[in-house]
C-alpha cells in the first residue's frame, strides 16, 4: 500500500476533515501503517510530505482541502 493510498482510504472512511496528524493516528490504529511499503524511519513525516506534494501537483484531485492553519484535507465530493 503506498502512501497516498492510505491518505484516501482514511479519508473515505472517516469522512470528515483531518490534519495530516489525525491521518497518521487512524491509519496506525487500523493498521494501515502495517500495509506501507516502505522502509523509512520516519514514515509520518513521509505521508505529511506525500499529502502536500500530492495536493500540490495534482490537477485531478481525488482530495481537497481547507485554507486554514494546520490544513486539514477531506474527500473531493
Amino acid at each position: 500500500m503506498t502512501y497516498r493510498e492510505i491518505v484516501l482510504k482514511v479519508l473515505k472512511s472517516e469522512n470528515k476533515k483531518m490534519t495530516a496528524n489525525e491521518i497518521w493516528n487512524v491509519a496506525e490504529k487500523k493498521g494501515f501503517i502495517d500495509l506501507l511499503d516502505s522502509k523509512a524511519k520516519k514514515p509520518k513525516n513521509i505521508l505529511s510530505s506525500v499529502l502536500y506534494t500530492e495536493y500540490k501537483r495534482c490537477n485531478d484531485k481525488d482530495f481537497e482541502s481547507t485554507d486554514e492553519k494546520p490544513k486539514r484535507f477531506y474527500i473531493k465530493k
